[in-house]
């Protein structure tokens, strides 16, 4: 059977914050690794129905998320590193950002 689970590893990203009613969603982070995009995160306003997480045809990974969750992706964007990754299931059409490993006891700078 064929893999349900893909990922994207991503190492830069581009953050869109919008304003007024024009967009369904309030903000988007658009990853990159090297001058590809591979994967965006967007953050639609509470009360708002959620797509689903694609791997889209291309293969760039799409996830979404309520607006509250904004502040925890932001500083995980910023403390965690080097590598980040952007995780999809297409059998349940769920997703994840996920770090490196970590080792026990690791100071964040």
């Amino acid at each position: 059977m064929p893999s349900s689970i893909f990922n994207a590893e991503f190492s830069s990203y581009l953050i869109k914050h919008y304003t007024g009613n024009s967009n369904t969603y309030s903000a988007a982070i658009f990853c990159k690794k090297g001058n590809d995009f591979v994967g965006d995160m967007y953050f639609y306003r509470a009360g708002s129905q959620l797509p689903p997480s694609v791997r889209e045809i291309n293969g760039k990974i799409s996830l979404f998320f309520y607006l509250e969750s904004l502040p925890v992706i932001l500083n995980i964007l910023q403390t965690e590193g080097p590598l980040l990754y952007l995780y999809v299931n297409t059998r349940t059409n769920t997703g994840w950002l996920q770090t490196n490993n970590e080792p026990v006891g690791e100071e964040e700078s």
